[in-house]
């Protein structure tokens, strides 16, 4: 039931994925996994814009970096689809 609650809280602020990821990171560990789940939630995101932003032009057309976007977005998608199954049947 409290992932009923929270989730609606988590949608607040501004991210999707990162935000029910940080709200489940504080349910399985409070405060503790909140923190860690945000850093290392973010710590790829900021790894990939200060290493792909310099040469921006020209990453942007291959089609490999296209497909592992894609692929990466699915992964994400997945692995929180799978975090509220867990969480709902712990």
């Amino acid at each position: 039931m409290q992932i009923w609650i929270g989730i609606p809280i988590a949608f607040l602020l501004p991210g999707t994925h990162l935000n029910i990821g940080i709200y489940f990171g504080s349910m399985l560990d409070g405060v503790r996994g909140a923190l860690l789940s945000a850093v290392f939630l973010y710590i790829p995101c900021f790894l990939s814009l200060f290493g792909l932003l310099p040469q921006w032009k020209y990453y942007r057309d291959k089609q490999g970096i296209q497909r592992l976007y894609q692929g990466i977005v699915c992964a994400t998608t997945g692995l929180t689809l799978s975090m509220v199954i867990m969480n709902e049947y712990r």
